[in-house]
């Protein structure tokens, strides 16, 4: 009888020690889940404060280059690597899900740098003629470009710490074991162009 009741004993035992450890993996699981994605929001609300500065500088670099093709910048070399940077920024659709794609992501982050550079080189060069031609529009473009560049570069600096952070959540315990299994990947800070190519020789005016 004494051994028929521990029998007894350890078969009850056994179910509520396996339940409690299901129980005690599910919140464990659930917590980390809930940390991970607390990590990937505010990665996107950084994502979306560059995406907000994107979409003005878009609406401004067309009203740009059409004054530009107005004055002595038409058929300059300056004009047309502005026209081709503006076209290639454009053919991307900004939305968070390019995060998901981190190839795709750097070619779009490549392609702002890029446009950023040939408007920054195209005020450069003719800058004293579109002042000279429209100084009222062109110092409305200038002023806008110039809150524009300074929101996205605080944005950047934003985004590169939220992808620091979540980058290193996704290496430390328990995430990296709970990341793969619910789709959460290491993301790619913004980075500077590190080198430009020269600018093919011109005579500016």
């Amino acid at each position: 009888p004494a051994l028929g009741t521990k029998t007894l004993v350890g078969c009850s035992v056994t179910p509520l020690v396996l339940t409690g450890a299901v129980l005690a993996a599910l919140i464990w699981g659930g917590s980390t889940y809930v940390r991970l994605t607390r990590d990937e929001v505010r990665l996107e609300q950084a994502w979306a404060q560059m995406e907000n500065a994107w979409l003005h500088r878009r609406q401004l670099v067309p009203d740009l280059v059409d004054l530009a093709s107005e004055t002595s910048a038409a058929g300059s070399h300056a004009l047309a690597d502005l026209s081709a940077s503006s076209d290639l920024a454009l053919s991307f659709v900004v939305s968070p899900e390019l995060l998901d794609d981190p190839a795709r992501c750097r070619a779009f982050l490549m392609a702002q740098d890029r446009l950023q550079a040939d408007v920054a080189n195209l005020l450069d060069r003719y800058g004293g003629v579109l002042d000279r031609h429209a100084p009222g529009p062109i110092a409305r473009i200038r002023g806008q470009l110039d809150v524009t560049g300074e929101r996205l570069d605080e944005a950047r600096e934003r985004f590169n710490e939220a992808v620091e952070a979540y980058n290193d959540s996704l290496g430390r315990f328990p995430q990296r074991f709970v990341a793969p299994l619910v789709d959460f990947r290491m993301r790619d800070p913004w980075r500077t162009r590190s080198a430009s190519a020269p600018d093919p020789p011109e005579d500016a005016p």
